[in-house]
């Protein structure tokens, strides 16, 4: 089972090493963490009881020696008890797993006890000790037990187990890793966290030095067994995990250099104990009974993963294995007293018996070994076992070997061996055995050099030259299988490869030991190395004269490798290489040799180091190279004596690659190199030279296949160089002919289709290391004298094509090409090859400023002056190399290299901009404008913004301390650059004015990008200047000052203010902290830094608690300084601690103040400690994931929404606490910005970030009651809905949702994304959150209008980003098809063939309706949270096997664009409704989006296309979310349908019902609407308008089912509502059926109340026939005189309030002489209609109560009695005026609703005298005065109000009788008796829309522009924009009274009505209509004329 796995022991191995980390940890914490439970007693050992034991163990290893002592013991216990502890296999099951448990645990435990050992020398003995006792007492049990007589099963079981116990002890005996760090244990386990470093630990030994890499014992490169092949090619990190499943492996222990002493060791008490362990179990009658014993267990299968059938060979091998590492430390020949001669022949005689036993068992072999393996893979290979065992004995043989006596019959014992046969029939384990003999001769040689200078030596020359039997039987079985497969095909290739490998191992561990035992010779005789190769010489020659037969070439063949061999391995000799070479020189003029071996073999000892030779060997390989092309290049060639090498020519060329690719001394690279590139350029000139010889069409590749094959040897040898730089003339001039040669021939042009495209690849790598073809001195002298690309026979035409080839390679400007165009052939091919190396050098190189190079040329002084424009060219190359470069990085991965590069290219461009040429400075700028587009992020990147500023300072010291000009240069150290000044103080100054004003740009855009991090590092850069140089840094302050102004209008975060307070707190807090932890420092001996910590967060907490913003503040830049300063200071802790303080100071005191303070404080520190970006990033996570589970700010959860229809008085819309989220996600987005393009591991947290907090959900979450979920308590379900994470959906908060949305998707878009689910899964919670909002009912908006502004900027930012998305959706679709997590997977997870044990998943509840809706669903979660049931029944969720991964893709696009299209309608829609309400003039204002349009009119070309589209977006809205289709704007007729068919998805929407009921069709009785019908029994309380209109017959048919439902709506509203709309329910339940219900205390209290109002409006017919005037005002008092209050009554008008008494001086007849209307005012108490209905009743009946006694109420001085003025009058319907006033209450609450500044006013007014505007004058002052512009504005805002309603209403006779304005300026309209379809003069319609007269315009400006006239006109159009919505309310209730036959009706009023509101238009064009109506009524003639006429008949002035 893997460790990634295995999440308990993987949870406690993380567990246990962070323990170990933290220093102070208690151990009781890590017994109650690692150890619960484990108490040393002998438990059983379960799984839970062997992790916990490991776990512990680890922690030890990394500890450092902590708690040793403590838990040691606890270990040595279990240890101790192993044999006798129950072992209960109970781990999760793994096929890698291919051992007993047993022999796992023991290993792994004993691994870590040896460690420990090893690691802390306190513990040693005890550990070893009890190594030792465990080891004894397993075998006193398989002793005892094997010595049984059949004994039971259960006891052969057990003894088994205890050798496995055994194996697993012996294989980890004495085991240690050199690295204390990186224990053993963590290579069988790795650590994911660590794992990084650990390849890093073990890549960094690699590369230095084999010694240290960790190896196992069974690892060799001379084995060639099944498994080997693959073993050895795995990476070594998979290798070693879980290395307990290779049978008897141990690790390799680190070697014992010269002269040092072993980091462990035994003693030697401890070495007997074990030895006489080893001899006692390893007898072969002991050994026989085990493997008994196995074979027997092995059949049965009692044991888990028991793979021993035999256990003898695998104990055998753990054991020799071990003892000789355990006697490794000790040589036997040195004087140790202590190991005694006589123990070293005990081991020497033991490990002689088990070798003879191996080679019997070989010997013996019946079965060929690799067939029954492949059959039964668990079993293990005996035959590999014994070699093992056998090599070991070898070692362990020549290690107890003490003099030469002993050595020469060993000696003679091996060599028996190299020539003893035994038939080949198991070749491979017999050859195996061999070369381990070979080996063995070798080290006893190096041990002996008497018996290698005697004995060896002959031995191991026999063996190849004569040679052995094994050997030459071996080279046949290859020659013959070499044939057949020749013949057969590839049938037994590997057989054959393998059978080589075997070969070539035997022959070169044969060679290498003889190499070693001449290096031990030559200590004994200096002659041994010359006598050796003149025996072999001679022996070559004596060979190579005798007819050939598979021995004679055999011998031939190892003749010339031994001489190779040596010469290569004895390099170091002197005259040694010499010999050899001599050797193969003489053995050249022989035919009959092997030249082609020669060959190889003269390239080893090149790559050994044989530089005598060096230049003959060359000159040979190049002498056979040139031969061989000359055979090319001569057509006329034959294969005469001068071409006798060149069939050498592949050997050569294999001999060079190998070279090549092994050198590895520097100065032999140095030589190998000057060499390739002399060849390559003498085969170039020798190509030319035969070219011109030749037919035209040959010239081009004459002989280029000759070069074309050196430049991957030139690329291997230079791969392992550095880049080039400042070569010597002559390797500059080699490497310019090179790349010339390369231009001509095309080996640098991709893909040309002539040369092999590895030709190209090399070529790439040359030219990243390849210097700069700069010339020496003249560049035209160079180029004519130059003899590669002589133009003498290049014609015009060829000519005229090169200057084409540049052109359009270069693609420069038209000034350029004129140049280009009159260039030679030779410049020419400069030009191609510069540019050609430069673009792959800057394509290809890993060097950070690779591509700046073509910069030298552009500096160079020859190029400048060359006269053939070569200069001008390369400026265009620069800029395309540059551009050509971006595109390439553009699609690099994230990470911090490729952020370095950037960041490098970027200072360098700045630096290059002040360069003293003109042309090489607007060269800088074109590059750095390119860079900055294609990585915005550098613009605000701290070291940019830094060396900008540096740079800037540095021109400015430059220009005032060197006015003279004597500094010629400048050098910048950071940057190891340096650029040549002007030579003129005013060219200077030219240039850093230039600069200057490139530097203001570059920050602005940086301010506009990321304003708080720019900030930020101009504070810090500004803090970091040295005093001392204050006065020149004056243009750097200026260039900061003048962007940051600049740029103050894009965001209020950017101001100098601001700046300039960050800089000034930031040094005020830092002063402050640093001082107050030195006064720390000195009172106390504590840490100060801890102390103080404690102190600023008790502050914060106390500042938090008393909301104190000044408090709050100090305590958060305390924090900070106090976390800057601890840069300084590795406290991992206290910085963990002090950041999550900082980071989740939103959570305690959400503010907008707080909220700034902490992102000032944010960017502080991200600045001043960029190292910590990624924790700090961790934490704002989890802090914004808590914020949205608080619901706070954008999360915070809706209020329900009410009507303003269903409220008596609305009062003004509570505002969303969304202004600290604003700020936060500001810096959120910045924060984006910043890691899009530069990290990404930053991106991976934003990511998981945004996927937890994003709603999926859309539209209210509906929980299903038979859901398991469901739980009936409130509070208890609000529990359950809090995981679900929801934004509110007010309309202030769109803006900042859009931000949000629009920052999550453009990181989606993001091109260095890789492709991987989170973005499938982020871009639909993206749509998802955006489709949420439109979820509700359109709002009018109530922001102002700035913000509403900067929330229509956002909402086309948005609009635009997701409309770009068609092309990233396609790009990633189909990109996933070939990705490991690829749509057909996906599909699997979609189509919920992912099952979840569970009975609920979270994911079904995700989505708005995923309990209710069978498969229309469009979002899904589907990695993040589980399965989704979604995408059913779309295209994407066809069954994976029936289709292809390209059609689900393409079915996956069209899915996403349809919801794509479908948000694009809705955003379009709602920015043109709230544009329509900004600017509400229809003026432009800056946001216009001609995108939109162009989108809007491409998609709805003609009304047909734009109906079927919104039909098909209803659908589509409705599969997604009932809600939105209910909600969406146009959707027509096309929902009704839906409705009707699923009504129960929406009875939770009011609104719905009105849509399904439609016309009132399905209300007629049909069988199959009754079923739809019936729901509407249970849906949820509409308005009382729709409830009206269901009980009415206008508006819909009567149905039994409707009126039920409205009549339970009508019981749920209170009176005070319904009383609004008592006109209408009056006419609906008619007044006799009302009247008739009434008796008894009721009846009486309503004729009482009825007949007192009918006297005191009969007073307005009494007066009527007086005259106006006084008459008639007299008459109006005595009438109201005899008018008495007797019992409880109100005012019809005011029912709420009680009458007390009459104001009976108060009558005043009012101007209207028709009817004769009269004002009375009235002393009333308020106490609300249920009281007053309640007194009303109790008054009536027989025994009244002082309560009802008014005369009680009159006396009381209760607050709430005030007057009340009423108007009555006479002979007018009051219906009609009832009718008005309740739809100007309801106007009024729609208006205070939506927060609209205008007003509405009740009756409480003065009339106005002629003159309105010389009334504003006299009563409110002139027009500068605070009074009138206050009073203007309350007429402005009551105006607007009026306005509307009369128009709506068409409310006519205005004249200034009925139009009244009160003491604050406010106008108040009066007397509806004229509106909809009557008006005076016979229904003339004489009046306008709606009074605007001449004085009304003057008091607003008097004309339309005025602004304040501008202000009423857009108050009107918002009005009637905020009324428009409801208009099918109003029509409803204007519907409900036209049976009252009122003389306002006439037929036509409701479509009149309708068209007035033109529900047709959009907001917009509705803004137009209205618009037009003011634009009419605008000083209208008609208006005079009709105050004309009233005053001419009723005396009414004007």
């Amino acid at each position: 089972m893997l460790a990634d796995e295995d999440f308990l022991f993987q949870n406690l191995q993380c567990s246990a090493i962070c323990l170990a980390k933290m220093k102070n940890v208690p151990v009781q914490k890590v017994f109650e963490i690692l150890l619960d439970g484990i108490d040393g007693s002998e438990k059983p050992l379960n799984y839970n009881a062997r992790t916990k034991l490991l776990a512990a163990g680890i922690y030890l290893l990394y500890a450092e020696g902590r708690h040793l002592n403590d838990l040691l013991p606890i270990l040595l216990e279990v240890y101790g008890g192993l044999p006798r502890l129950k072992w209960i296999d109970d781990g999760v099951p793994n096929r890698q797993d291919k051992v007993p448990v047993q022999e796992q645990f023991a290993m792994c435990f004993n691994t870590i006890l040896s460690e420990l050992a090893s690691n802390y020398p306190d513990v040693r003995d005890i550990i070893v000790s009890a190594q030792i006792e465990l080891l004894m007492v397993a075998s006193d049990i398989i002793v005892d037990i094997c010595d049984q007589v059949q004994p039971q099963f259960q006891v052969k079981c057990y003894l088994v187990r205890i050798i496995c116990v055994m194996i697993g002890l012996l294989r980890a005996f004495g085991r240690y890793s050199s690295d204390k760090n990186h224990p053993l244990i963590s290579a069988i386990y790795p650590v994911p966290f660590m794992n990084a470093n650990i390849d890093a630990h073990n890549n960094r030994i690699a590369g230095s030095s084999r010694v240290g890499t960790l190896r196992l014992t069974t690892d060799s490169e001379i084995f060639v067994w099944n498994d080997a092949a693959n073993t050895e090619k795995q990476d070594q990190k998979e290798h070693l995990q879980k290395m307990f499943s290779k049978h008897a492996s141990s690790f390799v222990l680190p070697p014992i250099l010269d002269n040092s002493f072993p980091k462990f060791k035994f003693t030697i008490a401890e070495l007997n104990s074990f030895s006489d362990i080893m001899e006692r179990l390893l007898r072969r009658p002991l050994l026989d009974i085990m493997d008994g014993y196995a074979t027997e267990l092995y059949m049965s299968e009692q044991i888990k993963r028991f793979p021993y059938k035999t256990l003898s060979e695998c104990l055998s091998l753990v054991f020799v294995t071990a003892a000789r590492d355990a006697y490794a430390p000790y040589d036997i020949l040195k004087l140790e007293k202590s190991l005694s001669q006589k123990f070293a022949r005990e081991v020497k005689t033991f490990a002689m018996e088990l070798y003879s036993k191996g080679e019997d068992f070989l010997n013996a072999q019946k079965l060929n070994e690799d067939e029954r393996i492949s059959r039964y893979p668990l079993l293990i290979n005996r035959a590999k076992m014994n070699v093992l065992c056998s090599s070991v004995c070898l070692e362990l043989m020549i290690w107890a070997t003490c003099d030469e006596i002993d050595a020469e019959s060993l000696h003679a014992t091996i060599s028996n061996r190299l020539w003893h046969g035994h038939g080949h029939r198991y070749a491979s384990a017999k050859i195996s055995l061999i070369i381990m003999a070979l080996e063995a001769l070798g080290s006893l040689a190096v041990k002996f050099p008497t018996i290698a200078a005697t004995l060896a030596v002959n031995s191991l020359s026999q063996f190849l030259v004569e040679p052995s039997p094994v050997f030459s039987k071996l080279a046949v079985d290859l020659g013959v299988m070499e044939k057949r497969v020749f013949s057969e095909g590839d049938r037994k290739d590997g057989e054959v490869i393998k059978k080589k490998l075997t070969f070539e191992s035997l022959r070169k561990m044969a060679i290498n030991s003889l190499c070693r035992a001449l290096r031990s010779a030559m200590t004994v005789d200096h002659s041994s190395v010359q006598a050796c190769l003149t025996n072999i010489s001679s022996k070559l020659f004596l060979i190579a004269n005798k007819d050939s037969n598979y021995g004679s070439a055999l011998a031939l063949e190892n003749a010339i490798h031994i001489v190779g061999g040596i010469g290569a391995a004895l390099v170091d000799v002197e005259n040694v290489p010499q010999l050899a070479f001599n050797v193969f020189q003489q053995a050249f003029t022989e035919t009959s040799m092997n030249h082609d071996v020669i060959v190889a073999e003269l390239a080893n000892m090149w790559i050994a180091g044989a530089r005598n030779i060096h230049d003959l060997i060359w000159l040979l390989f190049t002498k056979i190279t040139i031969e061989s092309s000359s055979r090319v290049y001569d057509a006329d060639a034959t294969n005469g004596v001068e071409h006798r090498y060149a069939y050498l020519s592949l050997a050569v060329d294999n001999a060079m690659a190998k070279m090549a690719e092994n050198v590895n001394h520097d100065e032999d690279k140095i030589t190998l190199l000057y060499r390739f590139l002399e060849l390559f350029v003498q085969l170039g000139h020798e190509g030319r030279k035969a070219g011109e010889k030749l037919a035209k069409v040959m010239k081009l590749s004459t002989g280029a296949g000759n070069l074309g094959v050196l430049i991957p040897k030139i690329a291997s040898l230079l791969r392992r160089f550095e880049t080039i730089k400042n070569p010597p003339v002559r390797l500059r001039n080699l490497f310019r002919d090179f790349w010339f040669c390369c231009t001509v021939l095309g080996f640098n042009v991709a893909r040309i289709g002539l040369w092999p495209e590895e030709w190209f690849e090399a070529a790439c790598e040359i030219a990243c290391k390849s210097p700069a073809l700069i010339p020496q001195e003249s560049l035209r002298a160079e180029l004519v004298a130059n003899a590669t690309i002589k133009s003498n026979s290049v014609l015009s035409a060829e000519l005229q094509e090169i200057r084409v080839t540049i052109l359009s390679e270069i693609s420069p400007s038209p000034e350029v090409i004129a140049v280009v165009n009159k260039l030679e052939f030779t410049h020419c091919i400069y030009l191609l090859s510069v540019f050609r190396l430069e673009l792959m050098r800057a394509l290809h190189s890993e060097e950070p400023g690779a591509v700046h190079s073509i910069f030298q040329y552009l500096e160079d002084k020859s190029i400048r002056k060359d006269k053939d424009g070569i200069w001008t060219c390369l400026l265009a190359a620069a800029r395309t190399i540059f551009s050509e470069y971006l595109k390439v990085a553009s699609n690099r991965n994230l990470d911090s290299a490729h952020e370095r590069q950037l960041e490098l290219h970027a200072q360098f461009l700045l630096i290059m901009f002040n360069h003293h040429l003109k042309e090489v400075r607007k060269c800088a700028d074109t590059c750095l404008t390119n860079l900055i587009g294609s990585f915005p992020h550098l613009l605000w990147n701290g070291n940019v913004i830094n060396v900008a500023l540096q740079v800037l300072e540095a021109l400015s010291i430059n220009l005032e301390n060197d006015t003279d000009c004597k500094i010629m240069t400048l050098s910048f150290p950071f940057l190891q650059r340096t650029i040549q000044l002007q030579d003129t103080l005013d060219r200077r100054k030219l240039v850093v004015q230039d600069f200057s004003l490139r530097c203001e740009q570059i920050l602005k855009e940086a301010i506009k990008w990321a304003p708080g991090s720019t900030r930020s590092y101009f504070v810090k850069y500004i803090a970091g200047i040295n005093p001392g140089c204050t006065g020149n840094f004056r243009l750097t302050v200026e260039a900061i000052l003048k962007s940051l102004n600049d740029a103050s209008g894009c965001t209020n975060d950017t101001s100098p203010s601001l700046y300039l307070s960050s800089l000034h707190l930031r040094s005020l807090y830092l002063g402050k902290v640093k001082g107050m932890i030195e006064t720390f420092k000195t009172e106390v001996e504590t840490k100060s830094q801890e102390q103080l910590a404690d102190l600023f967060e008790q502050q914060l907490e106390k500042a938090c608690a008393n909301g104190c913003d000044k408090e709050i503040s100090e305590s958060i830049l305390k924090l900070a300084a106090l976390f800057v300063l601890m840069k300084e200071i590795s406290n991992q802790k206290l910085d963990g601690r002090l950041l999550h303080i900082l980071v989740f100071i939103p959570l305690k005191n959400f503010t907008a103040s707080t909220m700034r303070l902490c992102v000032i404080a944010w960017n502080w520190i991200l600045v001043t400690r960029e190292e910590i970006q990624l924790q700090f990033l961790r934490e704002m996570a989890t802090c914004w994931t808590i914020a949205s589970q608080d619901q706070l700010g954008i999360f915070q959860r809706d209020s329900e929404i009410v009507s303003p229809l269903s409220l008596q008085c609305c009062s003004a819309p509570k505002r969303s606490h969304i202004v600290p989220h604003n700020i936060w996600i500001c810096f959120l987005v910045e924060r984006v910005d910043i890691a899009k393009y530069s990290s990404r591991e930053q991106l991976d947290i934003l990511e998981l970030m945004f996927v937890q907090t994003l709603p999926l959900n859309v539209g209210r979450l509906r929980v299903d009651v038979n859901s398991p979920l469901y739980i009936s308590s409130d509070s208890s379900f609000n529990r359950v809905d809090l995981a679900h994470v929801t934004m509110t959906r007010n309309v202030e908060a769109i803006g900042l949702r859009c931000h949000l949305l629009n920052c999550v998707l453009s990181m989606i878009q993001r091109d260095s994304i890789s492709f991987h689910i989170s973005k499938n899964i982020l871009r639909q919670r993206v749509y998802c959150a955006m489709l949420d909002y439109f979820s509700v009912a359109a709002q009018t908006p109530t922001q102002n209008s700035a913000q509403l502004k900067n929330d229509i900027r956002w909402l086309i930012t948005f609009w635009n980003t997701l409309f770009s998305d068609v092309k990233y959706i396609k790009k990633e679709v189909f990109a996933s098809i070939d990705n490991e997590l690829n749509l057909e997977s996906l599909q699997q997870i979609l189509n919920g063939n992912y099952k979840s044990e569970t009975t609920y998943n979270r994911a079904d509840m995700q989505t708005r309706h995923a309990l209710t809706t069978s498969g229309y669903n469009w979002v899904t979660l589907v990695a993040a949270q589980g399965r989704a049931t979604l995408l059913q029944k779309n295209a994407l969720s066809a069954d994976s096997s029936q289709s292809n991964p390209s059609k689900h893709a393409e079915q996956q696009m069209k899915l996403y664009n349809r919801y794509r299209n479908l948000i694009l309608i809705f955003v379009a829609n709602e920015i043109e409704r709230l544009s329509a309400w900004l600017n509400p003039l229809g003026e432009a204002v800056g946001l216009e989006d001609s995108n939109i349009e162009q989108w809007r009119k491409s998609t709805f070309p003609e009304a047909r296309t734009e109906a079927k589209l919104l039909r098909e977006n209803v659908r589509i809205a409705w599969q997604i979310c009932p809600d939105l289709a209910v909600y969406m704007p146009s959707r027509q007729t096309a929902v009704q349908e839906l409705l009707v068919n699923s009504p129960e998805l929406v009875t939770d929407l009011p609104e719905a019902l009105s849509l399904m009921l439609g016309e009132g069709k399905i209300l007629e009785e049909k069988m199959e609407d009754l079923k739809t019908l019936s729901h509407i029994l249970t849906w949820a309380v509409c308005d009382p308008v729709m409830a009206l209109s269901l009980l009415g017959a206008r508006q819909y048919p009567t149905h039994p089912i409707t009126v039920q439902y409205a009549v339970r709506v009508l019981r749920s509203y209170p009176p005070d509502v319904l009383l609004l709309y008592i006109p209408q329910l009056v006419q609906a339940l008619r007044y006799d059926t009302i009247i008739s219900n009434m008796e008894g205390a009721a009846r009486k209290f309503y004729d009482t109340e009825f007949d007192l109002f009918k006297n005191i409006t009969d007073i307005s017919g009494k007066i009527k026939p007086f005259p106006k005037g006084e008459a008639r005002k007299k008459a109006c008092l005595n009438a109201l005189a005899e008018i008495h209050i007797k019992t409880v009554a109100y005012l019809p008008s005011n029912p709420e309030a009680v009458v007390l008494d009459i104001d009976y001086k108060s009558g005043t007849p009012m101007q209207s002489a028709a009817k004769a209307p009269f004002l009375a005012r009235f002393k009333v108490l308020r106490c609300g209609i249920q009281k007053l209905e309640q007194l009303g009743i109790a008054a009536h009946q027989q025994k009244p109560t002082l309560e009802t006694d008014i005369q009680f109420f009159s006396r009381s001085k209760d607050s709430l009695i005030c007057w009340q003025a009423a108007i009555f009058k006479v002979g007018d319907d009051v219906r009609q005026d009832m009718l008005a006033l309740q739809l100007m209450s309801l106007m009024r609450n729609i208006f205070i609703s939506v927060d609209l500044d205008i007003r509405l006013f009740p009756y409480r007014v003065v009339a106005t005298g002629p003159g309105l505007y010389e009334y504003f004058l006299t009563t409110y002052g002139d027009e500068n005065t605070e009074t009138l512009q206050l009073a203007r504005r309350n007429f402005i805002r009551s105006m607007a109000a009026y306005s509307v309603f009369s128009f709506l209403l068409q409310i006519k006779d205005r004249h200034n009788g009925n139009i009244m304005i009160d003491n604050d300026g406010h106008i108040v309209h009066i007397d509806f008796g004229f509106m909809f379809e009557s008006s005076p003069g016979g229904n003339l319609g004489f009046e306008p829309d709606f009074k605007l007269s001449q004085e009304m315009v003057a008091i607003m400006g008097g004309k339309m522009e005025a602004p304040s006239f501008r202000l009423f006109a857009s108050l009107c159009v918002q009005a009637y924009l905020a009324v428009r919505p409801y208009y099918k309310a109003f029509i409803a209730l204007v519907s409900l009274m036209l049976d009252t036959h009122l003389p306002c009706f006439r037929g036509k009023t409701i479509q009149q009505f309708r068209d007035r509101f033109a529900p047709q238009l959009s907001d917009r064009d509705a803004a137009k209509y209205m618009m037009s109506i003011i634009r009419n009524c605008f000083l209208n003639v008609r208006s005079k004329m009709y105050d004309q006429l009233q005053y001419i008949q009723n005396e009414i002035p004007y």
